[in-house]
């Protein structure tokens, strides 16, 4: 089961932060799996499918575009692109603590609401 968003403005900034604060090959993998997915800003929690080819390519062309020559350039794009779609979707996990990250509400691509100082 997942929520809709209903949080502080500091909850969405320390997801953003969180978000920031991955390494690169996860923002890669995150990166594709939007990418590869059917979700549209309005279709939302309608199943979303993954299209595999379409992930490979994806997931090829963002490490590509993360490398060091071209990491700086390339990631605050891929990271607001990624955020971008993060809220349109709006999902969190039951109890509101976990914002998903990717389409799928994978557990290892959630983002916390809380600070990161937060015990």
């Amino acid at each position: 089961m997942s929520w809709s968003w209903s949080h502080t403005l500091e909850a969405y900034a320390n997801a953003r932060a969180q978000l920031e604060a991955l390494d690169d090959s996860a923002l890669a993998v995150i990166a594709a799996e939007w990418s590869a997915s059917t979700f549209t800003d309005t279709v939302v929690n309608a199943g979303f499918e993954l299209h595999l080819n379409r992930y490979d390519k994806a997931h090829k062309r963002f490490r590509k575009q993360l490398r060091p020559s071209a990491r700086d350039r390339n990631r605050p794009v891929i990271l607001e692109a990624v955020w971008l779609q993060i809220e349109a979707l709006a999902t969190c996990t039951n109890g509101g603590w976990e914002a998903w990250a990717c389409p799928y509400g994978c557990g290892c691509h959630l983002l916390s609401f809380d600070s990161p100082d937060t015990d």
